[in-house]
């Protein structure tokens, strides 16, 4: 069954955006599970996946800009002869340092060095930080004064039409950095806009847009363990028969194992997923199948928004950890299939479809201690 943004729903699923949830989710598939909630890493400051048409707030210069199918609805610039096509959003209030990611894909270039960006600190149709992809194969971060462009970095990058690209700009007081697929293709200063709001823009090309998030940049909690006993840094909380209630009053965020997490019974140790081993921080598609298909225990740090379709197998003794708010897969979903003692937490998981592997953001068959929250 499908709900109504087309992904599948049903059984041992959990189906639709997972790291972006109001509430931990717990699930039940053989012997398990408890989940808790660690603190949120960083706040939601604008969203927009144009699934519900809602334009409001958008500003447009140049082009044809409207609402489009392209596998979901996106926003789309449509004139492939328009110069400096751009439209942005207008906020309630003023964004200063945060991060804008999207997912961008060129439709058509015109003629030679011509690109489709995102926008960060946008000051008006002429003025912004722009992460730009050109026709020329070549990944480009600039800043744009009244039109007079400079480049911050620079990559060698396959640009290719009707292809999706997470595209990612993080803006922190006079540092600028910008993400494709979650590698870091440039960085650097600049002090001409403090704050700003963000956008899309075109040069003599169209191109599809998707799933803008905007978020303020957070810092990862320390996990810390139920219980007055110090950690290491790589050894699992000690087990208890009967999980100790959470004294009153303290209020914050306990990220520590609780409930029959941290109870071993029926042939298995508590839920630690991969601690005690090594910690790699992935930052690719196929970096992530890689390490997850690994036997032994790892944790593995997804860095960046992939995309693609079907599944990332994941094998037993595993932590897939997201960076940030706005880590995680968009068309893929993870499947574990007679896998045990795996932790998945703070990954945005989204639009996976009926016909991309078995159809789930989260597909766990067979499978037992596994331990999903946000």
């Amino acid at each position: 069954m499908k709900d109504s943004s087309g992904q599948a729903r049903g059984t041992r699923r959990i189906a639709g955006r997972l790291g972006v949830l109001g509430a931990a989710v717990a699930l039940v598939v053989g012997t398990l599970i408890a989940v808790t909630v660690p603190a949120a890493l960083a706040a939601t400051l604008y969203s927009n996946n144009f699934d519900s048409g809602d334009l409001s707030g958008w500003t447009k210069s140049g082009g044809t800009w409207g609402l489009a199918t392209d596998g979901s609805q996106v926003y789309q610039q449509s004139k492939s002869d328009a110069n400096d096509a751009r439209t942005w959003y207008t906020p309630g209030s003023t964004f200063t340092d945060y991060t804008v990611q999207a997912r961008v894909k060129p439709i058509a270039f015109g003629a030679a060095t011509r690109f489709v960006a995102l926008n960060a600190r946008v000051q008006s149709a002429t003025s912004e930080y722009r992460l730009a992809l050109l026709d020329t194969n070549q990944a480009q971060l600039q800043t744009v004064d009244s039109g007079s462009v400079a480049v911050l970095g620079s990559t060698s990058l396959t640009v290719s039409t009707g292809t999706f690209y997470t595209l990612q700009i993080q803006v922190s007081g006079s540092t600028v950095t910008g993400f494709v697929n979650g590698a870091q293709v440039g960085s650097g200063t600049s002090s001409l806009f403090p704050s700003g709001t963000v956008g899309f823009s075109t040069f003599h090309a169209t191109a599809s847009f998707d799933d803008l998030l905007v978020s303020s940049i957070g810092t990862p909690p320390t996990p810390t363990p139920t219980g007055t006993a110090t950690p290491t840094p790589t050894a699992p909380p000690t087990a208890t028969p009967t999980p100790t209630p959470t004294p009153t009053g303290g209020g914050g965020s306990d990220t520590g194992l609780i409930g029959y997490a941290a109870i071993s019974g029926d042939g298995h140790g508590p839920t630690t997923g991969g601690a005690g081993g090594p910690t790699v921080t992935v930052t690719s598609l196929s970096a992530l199948e890689t390490e997850a298909a690994n036997t032994g225990p790892e944790i593995i740090r997804v860095n960046g928004l992939f995309s693609g379709s079907g599944e990332v197998t994941v094998t037993s003794n595993k932590s897939i950890l997201g960076v940030g708010a706005n880590s995680g897969l968009t068309g893929i979903g993870l499947k574990m299939k007679g896998q045990s003692n795996v932790i998945i937490r703070n990954m945005n998981i989204s639009k996976v479809t009926a016909s991309s592997g078995d159809g789930d953001a989260i597909h766990i068959e067979t499978s037992d201690h596994i331990w999903v929250d946000h």
